[in-house]
């Protein structure tokens, strides 16, 4: 189940298309908890110690919010062994060994890892780790960046700016009422799941959050309404008149952990108690770090995947196998009409709240008819071109073969004249048009969603047999182009 929920996701599908270290988070988180289990499952196996050792450097390598998932994983397992307490060990001594007969234990019980093995498997972790901040040995001063990006995380992760990355308290758990139900059936039963049932634990953490809520609801309805940085996602159900702070937020969600405590039906399975407390600790570290994107999310997925698929397998151990098919159907019929639109019908739609920061179709106005002359002429490779902009990735890699283009910041002193083609900033247009004496097609372009306007300048004369048939040039100084 966890696995057909992942190869279905909207999300996966699309962040794994980026260019972007996301997708290995998941994949180390996977691998360190997967021979952790092996390990405490009493296995003491080398490959789950190599699995931990591995998946442990790989998040470090990987990104600075590593540290949000250790943290989580360990109230995870403190919340576990204060909920579940482990009973005492028996340390009598047995009876073979009071007459100094050794107790022959089975093979497989016996401990397959040594210390050995646990000092070679850190050594080798920690070197691997060293030697890729370090620029392999030739920058020792880069091993200093694994301390130095808390102070950058910290500083970008609460400080509000006007960037439109600061968003809502509840961000993450929108994305999966739009996008990953399947995560947010998980999501939402996991309190059920995990937790030990109390009434007085409920019923405080119950009290507490509704008092928050309200206290919150109505400290927010006498503020003046002020602009903030915070990013909302419109929500399904429509609630104008309801001031979302991230105390209202907090408030709502603890009185739903409440709720959930008093009716808990732990499960059995330890494992899988973990799993559900270290999913709902990972979601609400993310949710309080103010600055959110989008594909954080397939951090937070598969914890939730796992716990469906858990509680699907007793589903059909103890019902009617054919209710399982038809909750499966229903939870995987959005997730699968999602990523088909998201990843094959529009994946720039501006709308969609996982489409961030996107390219647009936009760069194939200047890839499409540079390609067409290549073709037709080698030596177009010669043609001139200036990119006025303040972010112009993908551009060089997207011509890599034009050694005669300029790529220069719109900020600041900047140099042009007419060229092959041209990709203005909308704050530098005036400028330009008034020192270009060719004739240009021109077009709106925009490199991302959202992002600042620029004006796409093609040369008549390079491109009139590269754009479509019949267009005529937009654009002369001193001769009005443009239709009336």
């Amino acid at each position: 189940v966890a696995a057909v929920a992942m190869a279905i996701s909207p999300g996966m599908i699309f962040y794994s298309r980026y260019a972007i270290h996301e997708t290995w988070l998941p994949f180390f988180s996977l691998l360190a908890v997967y021979g952790a289990f092996g390990i405490a499952g009493g296995e003491r196996r080398v490959r789950d110690l190599w699995c931990v050792g591995a998946g442990l450097a790989g998040v470090v390598l990987t990104k600075e919010t590593y540290v949000l998932h250790f943290a989580a994983a360990f109230a995870a397992w403190w919340v576990g062994r204060w909920m579940f307490p482990v009973p005492p060990r028996d340390e009598r001594a047995r009876p073979a060994a009071l007459f100094g007969i050794e107790d022959a234990a089975p093979a497989e019980m016996r401990p397959a890892f040594l210390r050995s093995d646990v000092v070679f498997v850190v050594g080798v972790c920690v070197a691997v780790v060293v030697a890729l901040y370090s620029g392999l040995f030739l920058y020792w001063r880069g091993v200093a960046g694994i301390f130095e990006t808390f102070v950058h995380m910290a500083k970008k992760g609460w400080t509000a700016s006007e960037d439109g990355h600061h968003k809502e308290f509840l961000y993450f758990v929108k994305l999966l009422g739009i996008y990953e139900w399947p995560a947010l059936a998980g999501f939402a039963i996991t309190p059920v799941f995990a937790l030990r049932r109390s009434a007085w634990a409920g019923g405080v953490t119950l009290g507490c959050g509704v008092l928050l809520a309200i206290g919150s609801w109505f400290w927010a309805a006498g503020q003046p309404v002020a602009v903030h940085t915070y990013h909302f996602i419109e929500p399904v159900l429509k609630t104008a008149g309801v001031p979302w702070t991230t105390a209202m937020s907090l408030g709502v969600c603890l009185a739903a952990i409440g709720a959930c405590w008093l009716v808990a039906i732990p499960l059995e399975c330890p494992r899988m108690r973990f799993l559900a407390l270290y999913g709902l600790a990972s979601v609400a570290a993310y949710s309080f770090v103010s600055y959110k994107t989008p594909w954080c999310v397939i951090n937070l997925l598969w914890p939730f995947w796992f716990l469906l698929g858990h509680v699907f397998d007793r589903m059909t151990l103890r019902s009617d196998g054919r209710l399982v098919v038809v909750l499966g159907c229903i939870l995987a019929m959005a997730p699968l009409l999602d990523a088909h639109r998201i990843n094959l019908v529009d994946p720039t739609a501006p709308t969609e709240p996982y489409i961030y920061v996107q390219q647009t179709r936009d760069l194939e106005l200047l890839t499409i008819p540079v390609a067409k002359l290549l073709s037709r002429d080698p030596m177009r490779r010669n043609m001139t071109g200036y990119v006025i902009c303040d972010s112009p990735q993908p551009l060089p890699w997207a011509l890599p073969e034009l050694p005669n283009v300029t790529i220069q910041s719109h900020i600041g002193p900047i140099t042009f004249g007419d060229a092959d083609f041209l990709l203005v900033h909308e704050s530098r247009v005036e400028e330009v048009e008034s020192q270009l004496l060719d004739i240009y097609f021109r077009s709106r372009f925009r490199f991302y969603i959202p992002d600042d306007n620029h004006q796409l300048y093609l040369r008549a004369a390079t491109f009139h047999d590269a754009v479509e048939p019949g267009r005529v040039a937009e654009f002369h100084r001193r001769i009005p182009l443009e239709p009336q």
